[in-house]
C-alpha cells in the first residue's frame, strides 16, 4: 500500500535548559509580536498614530492572553480538573482561538473608550493584529498536534509519529492519519489577512475591515470545526455557535453601513 500521509515527526516541547517549553506557546508569542507590529504599521491608514496603538495594545494582549485560556480550560475541563494548578502553565501550550478573540476585542473596547481614541479605527487595527496573530500562532498547532481533527485518507493527511505528539490516538495507543484542521484554519488566516490589507487602503478607519475580519473568520472557523474532534453543545461546537454569531453581527452592521453610504451619495 503506497504512503501517502505527511509525517510530523517533532517533538511538541522545546527543552531550554530547566523550562520545558510548547511550539504552540512559542508561536503564540510570535504571533502576538507580530500582531502588535502590524497594527503599528498599518496604523496611518486607519488615520491614528502609532502611540495610540501602544496605548491600548498591552490590554489587547493581555485580555486576549487571559480569554484564550480561559476558554481553553473550560473546553477541556478534564484535563485540569485533577490538578487545577496546571490552569496557570500557559508555556505548556492549551489556547483557544476564540477565547483570544473576545479577550482581545474586550481589551481593545475598554482600553480604547478610556483613552477616547476613535474605536472604528482602533477596531480596524485590532482585527489585523488579530488575524495576522491566529495565523503565525496556528504554524505551533501544525507542529504539536494538539487540536484533535477527524481520520482521513487524503493524501495530505497529518500523521504524527513523535512519542510524545499531542495528536489524536487510537485504542491502541496509535496515531493515525488525520485532517490538518488547524492548518486549513492558517492558510485562511493568511487569506483573510491579505484581503483587509486591500482593504485597509480603501476603508481603513471606518471599522468596516474589523467586520470584514469578524465575519470571514466567523464563516471559515465554522467550516473547519466539522472536520475537528471537540465538545459539542446541542447540534454544534462551541466555536461553531461562536461562529454564527460573528457571522451575523457582521451582517447586522456592515449591511446598515453600506447603505447608509448610498443614501448619502443620492
Amino acid at each position: 500500500m503506497p504512503y501517502y500521509e505527511i509525517v510530523i515527526p517533532f517533538d511538541p516541547n522545546i527543552s531550554i535548559g530547566p523550562l520545558t517549553l510548547a511550539w504552540h506557546a512559542l508561536f503564540s508569542a510570535l504571533g502576538i509580536v507580530l500582531g502588535y507590529w502590524i497594527a503599528r504599521v498599518y496604523a496611518p491608514k486607519a488615520g491614528v498614530k502609532v502611540e495610540d496603538v501602544d496605548t491600548i495594545a498591552v490590554w489587547c494582549i493581555l485580555g486576549g492572553i487571559i480569554g484564550a485560556r480561559v476558554v481553553y480550560v473550560i473546553d477541556n475541563w478534564n484535563l485540569f480538573s485533577g490538578n487545577p494548578l496546571k490552569v496557570f502553565e500557559v508555556w505548556s501550550g492549551g489556547m483557544a482561538v476564540w477565547g483570544g478573540i473576545l479577550g482581545g476585542i474586550s481589551g481593545g473596547v475598554i482600553s480604547t473608550f478610556m483613552a477616547r481614541l476613535p474605536l472604528p479605527a482602533m477596531a480596524d487595527l485590532g482585527g489585523m493584529g488579530l488575524i495576522l496573530g491566529q495565523g503565525v500562532g496556528r504554524i505551533g498547532d501544525l507542529i504539536n498536534g494538539e487540536h484533535h481533527a477527524l481520520a482521513t485518507d487524503l493524501p495530505w493527511a497529518f500523521l504524527y509519529t513523535h512519542p510524545n505528539t499531542l495528536a489524536t490516538r487510537d485504542a491502541t495507543g496509535s496515531t493515525f492519519p488525520e485532517h490538518p484542521a488547524t492548518t486549513y484554519e492558517m492558510l485562511f488566516d493568511f487569506i483573510i489577512m491579505g484581503i483587509m490589507m486591500y482593504l485597509m487602503r480603501r476603508w481603513g478607519g471606518t471599522g468596516r475591515v474589523f467586520w470584514v475580519y469578524m465575519g470571514l473568520y466567523s464563516l471559515g472557523r465554522f467550516l473547519v470545526s466539522f472536520l475537528r474532534v471537540d465538545p459539542f453543545m446541542g447540534p454544534l461546537q462551541l466555536a461553531q455557535w461562536l461562529g454564527i454569531i460573528g457571522m451575523i453581527l457582521t451582517v447586522a452592521v456592515l449591511v446598515p453601513s453600506f447603505r447608509k453610504k448610498g443614501l448619502a451619495g443620492r
